[in-house]
């Protein structure tokens, strides 16, 4: 995550500890669902304006 944040020069950084504490919580919510499902629908409507 870092890595990305710093290729495209953001100085946004990720803790070990904020990653370990919220790590659980992430994976056990809808969020990665959710977030799926809107990248689909990002990725048919960038194809179809393209």
């Amino acid at each position: 995550m870092n890595s990305a944040h710093s290729l495209v020069g953001s100085p946004t950084r990720v803790g070990i500890f904020t990653t370990w504490f919220w790590a659980p919580a992430w994976f056990a919510s809808q969020t990665r669902y959710l977030q799926r499902r809107i990248n689909i629908l990002h990725d048919v409507l960038a194809a179809k304006s393209s």
